[in-house]
């Protein structure tokens, strides 16, 4: 068996792949830690990407109420459904059924049986998607992470507040 570009191609996308999960578990991780102090990356992490794509709609959907972010959890939405489609095309080649003859190997469907390919300039542009989206989360992420951080501060604050205004206002004191 001879590796080529294609074969190449694809393994260079797998590990694109892999560092958008990676970023995917992170965006989720800050997210859920706002409601969840004690929450451990490792918890977050280790979930598959089917999952961390569920988690990131949850708290999306949690927060659609929040207007003053509504841009970040649009843009948010629309990558989740975009690691979806790209997810969809790695999960095929990744598990295809193969059949390896004098003709060499062949990949197809796994549920369709339908020929699948792997080429170089498919797998280029496959890692292109990947990086821009992992750049999409990280920046989309961490402007909704920090903004909740902000908003809860401040709640802290005004809490502080109406506490200290209370016990001068206590009669006991």
């Amino acid at each position: 068996m001879t590796l080529d570009g294609n074969a190449a191609a694809f393994g260079l996308f797998q590990l694109a792949f892999a560092n958008l999960q990676q970023q995917l578990a992170t965006v989720v991780f800050f997210l859920r830690r706002v409601e969840e102090p004690n929450l451990k990356f490792g918890e977050v992490f280790k979930l598959e990407l089917r999952r961390l794509r569920r988690s990131l709609k949850e708290q999306l959907r949690k927060l659609k109420e929040h207007s003053s972010m509504s841009m970040e959890i649009q843009l948010l939405q629309k990558t989740c459904s975009e690691i979806g489609v790209l997810a969809q095309w790695r999960n095929d080649r990744a598990h295809p059924r193969v059949r390896i003859d004098e003709d060499g190997i062949a990949i197809f469907n796994w549920k369709t049986g339908k020929p699948l390919s792997i080429h170089r300039d498919e797998c280029v542009e496959k890692i292109q998607q990947a990086i821009r989206i992992t750049v999409d989360l990280e920046m989309y992420g961490a402007t909704l992470s920090k903004q909740l951080e902000n908003k809860k501060k401040i709640h802290e604050m005004i809490g502080e507040i109406f506490t200290s205004l209370e016990e001068r206002q206590d009669p006991g004191q």
